[in-house]
């Protein structure tokens, strides 16, 4: 059970940092759906990233103090799985850019879709790997979490180079 509450306060603080970027997309979906500008995606994007890095970068230096403000001293041991689940903000923000941002505004739900569905079953497998393998702990779930965010950014990213949504913009 110590592990568990490990993974949720630390899950809890990465879960409020990706709340920027949830605003960023909120705002933005209405205007790129009317709009189909790739220009204006691509600029939101790389600000979107840097944004996001940011944040990453502030819970690393800063994921002590807030673990102690909100946790306590025995809750400490929470600050590497806030370290490793940090690692998907700035990728979740590419997702969203290219699965939100670009694949469902030109037309593209289906991809999407499928994106999802082989990213679910990308995290079963690799579940199930951990399980035979090595076992569960906070630390493995954390990087196993990692890793699936990482593929769906790729498979989303595939997605939108395939049809054109992620090329060079003049």
């Amino acid at each position: 059970m110590t592990g568990v509450a490990y993974y949720d306060l630390a899950e809890k603080i990465v879960a409020v940092l990706k709340i920027p970027q949830n605003l960023v997309s909120q705002s933005l979906f209405p205007r790129i759906s009317k709009e189909q500008n790739l220009s204006f995606v691509k600029k939101i994007s790389g600000l979107s990233l840097l944004m996001n890095t940011g944040l990453f970068l502030l819970a690393i230096i800063f994921s002590r103090y807030i673990i102690l403000l909100l946790g306590g001293k025995e809750m400490l041991p929470a600050q590497t799985v806030v370290w490793i689940l940090s690692l998907t903000v700035p990728v979740v923000a590419m997702s969203n850019i290219l699965g939100i941002q670009l694949l469902i505004p030109f037309g593209h739900n289906r991809l999407f879709s499928r994106a999802i569905v082989a990213t679910s079953v990308f995290y079963l497998a690799l579940m199930g790997l951990i399980w035979i393998s090595t076992g569960f702990s906070i630390v493995t779930i954390s990087v196993a979490t990692v890793i699936t965010e990482i593929f769906c950014c790729t498979v989303l990213f595939h997605y939108c180079r395939r049809e054109g949504l992620w090329r060079r913009v003049k």
